[in-house]
């Protein structure tokens, strides 16, 4: 895409309103120094993650691997065998999709800049704070691979950090700050949660979910639910279904679909 100057816009600015940097605005448009005139046309890659952007003749599909890359180990406490010790929770991409497995914890929902989102009703999901690859209202898919059973769900809140210690391990430029492995109670009950409940603490699997991002999928807006399952199954389909699950399942985690 193409961005045109404004008054008072500097390569900074700018590099921050697309989630770029500067330097990689500069490589893209052949600049020497970072001095820009009113009226000047920038060419902009539109990302949320490393290779991967909104490009107007692909769409979000283009090809980033042929298989599954990882592209981060987020390091949560929470879902740790022991006290004080650390469990890896591995992000990966493929094509147009960041997955992982984790926990499953009650997230009560807060206001963002989507509004008020209700727990109580919404299927949505939480990522770390300050995520890079995707933004507030995109769509994705969360499985209980403990029963198989499944939810569209839309990116409504961001899982704020307990303590300092609670961040990944950069990997591809990559920084997530936060909490990982976070839903609504909604989400909750469509998957079956064991110990289900409105009180956070005690609705809780300590692993087996997975949850799958679709980055640049939405709009910032908030969602109906019959909005979230629609768009979610076209970007579940188009990213390749439950053949594409299975394979991932399988690759990633050592599991059978369905076992």
């Amino acid at each position: 895409m193409k961005y045109v100057v404004k008054q008072n816009d500097s390569l900074y600015l700018i590099a921050k309103k697309f989630n770029m940097s500067v330097e990689k605005i500069m490589k893209l448009n052949n600049l020497i120094n970072d001095k820009l005139k009113v009226g000047q046309v920038l060419i902009i890659a539109e990302q949320t993650f490393d290779g991967m952007g909104k490009d107007e003749n692909q769409g979000i599909y283009s090809e980033v691997a042929k298989e599954a890359e990882q592209i981060a180990v987020f390091k949560d406490w929470r879902v740790a065998p022991k006290p004080n010790h650390r469990t890896d929770v591995d992000i990966y991409i493929h094509k147009a999709a960041i997955f992982y497995m984790s926990k499953m914890a009650i997230d009560e929902g807060s206001n963002t800049s989507l509004g008020f989102v209700d727990t109580n009703t919404i299927p949505f999901l939480v990522l770390p704070k300050n995520t890079n690859w995707a933004k507030l209202g995109d769509f994705g898919i969360v499985i209980n691979t403990v029963n198989w059973k499944s939810s569209f769900a839309i990116f409504a809140d961001w899982g704020k950090p307990h303590n300092k210690e609670e961040n990944t391990v950069a990997i591809k430029s990559t920084l997530l700050v936060g909490t990982i492995g976070e839903g609504s109670y909604e989400l909750a009950r469509r998957l079956d949660i064991d110990t289900i409940s409105q009180n956070g603490e005690q609705a809780y699997q300590p692993d087996n979910i997975i949850y799958i991002v679709f980055p640049n999928s939405g709009n910032g807006e908030r969602k109906s639910v019959g909005q979230i399952e629609k768009a979610g199954k076209n970007l579940f389909d188009k990213w390749g279904g439950n053949q594409q699950l299975k394979k991932h399942v399988k690759s990633c985690y050592n599991k059978n679909w369905g076992e």
